[in-house]
């Protein structure tokens, strides 16, 4: 994969990886590596400014499914929405699929949706915003509220009260 899209290490079938917002011909060689599903947390503004309005479109003909999850820059999403994302992700993960996740530059809404997957997974908050980090190259997440967003979500997994459980 290119230097743009960062592996993310998943126990099972299936393969994650995080990236900043790619352009169309990012995304073709995404689908030529394998990727089959592409997560953009960008909300239809952001998305417009970086030029990818149409990206539900450009995956589709590329024959990827594209997830839209919108997260504003540097903000915490709906909780329980989330959950529902990141019980999505899980199954499709352990079906073998291969997701793609980002957001302008794949390290807070991104860092948020990798680590959260990872801790659905299995793994503690700590240990799965260092594997995002180690992968990403860079420390995930963005701002201090979206690690205590990945620890709040631990703690919910912890206790059994996230929908994704």
């Amino acid at each position: 994969m290119a230097a743009w899209c960062f592996s993310v290490p998943v126990s099972g079938p299936g393969s994650l990886w995080i990236m900043p917002c790619p352009t169309a011909e990012q995304l073709a060689e995404l689908r030529a590596s394998g990727v089959d599903c592409v997560l953009s947390m960008l909300p239809t503004a952001e998305a417009s400014d970086l030029g990818m309005e149409n990206e539900e479109a450009l995956c589709a003909s590329l024959g990827m499914t594209f997830l839209s999850h919108p997260i504003p820059d540097f903000a915490l999403p709906d909780p329980q929405k989330f959950n529902g994302l990141i019980a999505d992700l899980k199954a499709q993960l352990a079906d073998g699929r291969s997701i793609a996740i980002h957001c302008r530059a794949g390290i807070g809404r991104s860092g948020m949706a990798a680590a959260c997957t990872l801790v659905g997974m299995g793994q503690t908050a700590q240990t799965a915003i260092a594997m995002v980090s180690g992968a990403r190259g860079v420390s995930i997440p963005d701002t201090v509220e979206q690690g205590e967003f990945i620890a709040s979500f631990a703690q919910g997994m912890n206790k059994g009260t996230n929908l994704s459980c």
